[in-house]
């Protein structure tokens, strides 16, 4: 029978700590995702977009004097959108295929404010 050496003996320990160290660095960066999941996103009101303009919201004026909404949604909303939202779609979850879209159109009324913006997958706006 062979007995092991000091040196086998340690190269066993260090190889054991170092299979130790990387599966707790996993398990803590796991569990450090399941709280970031659990914490809630506050959300951004439109009072929080005060000193910008109408022309910042995509409102144009038009030669009979009355206001357009632009179906274009500006980008800084959709980063505050994305943020607000978790970067999923507000229905299912899904974090793929996402869209942004009107809660009420801007044909209806609607504007390109924060509040009336959200994420969609694609599936759910075809379900809608």
């Amino acid at each position: 029978m062979h007995t092991p050496h000091v040196g086998e003996i340690l190269a066993a320990l260090v190889s054991f700590g170092i299979i130790y160290s990387v599966i707790r660095w996993f398990k803590k960066g796991y569990e450090n995702r399941e709280k970031d999941e659990k914490v809630k996103k506050r959300e951004i009101s439109d009072k929080e977009w005060i000193g910008e303009t109408d022309e910042d919201w995509g409102v144009t004026d038009t030669s009979d004097g009355n206001q357009k909404i632009s179906m274009k949604i500006p980008s800084r909303v959709k980063k505050h959108v994305w943020r607000r939202d978790n970067g999923t779609c507000v229905n299912c979850g899904s974090k793929k295929n996402l869209e942004y879209e009107h809660i009420l159109s801007p044909s209806d009324g609607g504007n390109n404010s924060v509040g009336n913006v959200q994420l969609i997958c694609k599936e759910c706006k075809r379900r809608d």
